[in-house]
Parts: structure tokens; C-alpha cells; sequence
């Protein structure tokens, strides 16, 4: 569901500043620590499987095989993202002050 949201936000600030002039010719990159979203995202094939997955998540599935996004693994241990989702990373976020 984040990586949904976050494609959507990130095709859209691309669009905005490409109608300012701004070039851009790599795809997106994100960051994504759920490895079972990004291999739903590269690997399509059969999803009668998935059908508890919401059609609109399938967005990030499809900007994948279009090559607008590439979803990388990112390591609990390097995603910022979790000092604010997961307890106990309060030694991240004091490392981070240092």
C-alpha cells in the first residue's frame, strides 16, 4: 500500500516538473524494505492467487513493466522510515543525531 501511494506521488512530481522544462530519462527509483511487493511487482503472471490485493495496488505492478519505476530492497537498518513505524530503533535515530 506505501509503495502505491509513494509511485503515485513520485509519477506525479515527475509530470509537474517535467512541465517546468525539467528533463528526466532515468526511471524512478524507490525504496521498498516488503519483499513480497516488489516480487509481485516483478514477476507478473498469475494473480488468481492475489485476488485479496486490491485492483488499485496493481498500479505499482504495472508502472514496473512500463519501466517508470524500479523498487529496490532497502535493509531495516538503512530505511529512515522506520524510526517512525517500528519500536525499539530509537538507537538508529540517536545515531543519526551524532
Amino acid at each position: 500500500m506505501a509503495a502505491c501511494a509513494a509511485s503515485q506521488e513520485a509519477i506525479w512530481l515527475v509530470r509537474l516538473l517535467k512541465e517546468f522544462g525539467c528533463l528526466f530519462t532515468k526511471p524512478i527509483s524507490l525504496m521498498e524494505d516488503n519483499q513480497s511487493c516488489i516480487y509481485l511487482s516483478k514477476n507478473p503472471g498469475n494473480f488468481a492467487k492475489y485476488k485479496h490485493i486490491d485492483t488499485r495496488y496493481h498500479f505499482v505492478r504495472e508502472q514496473v513493466e512500463e519501466r517508470n519505476i524500479i523498487l529496490r530492497k532497502i535493509d531495516t537498518k538503512e530505511n529512515l522510515a522506520d524510526i517512525f513505524t517500528k519500536p525499539g530503533i530509537s538507537s538508529i535515530l540517536l545515531q543519526l543525531t551524532l
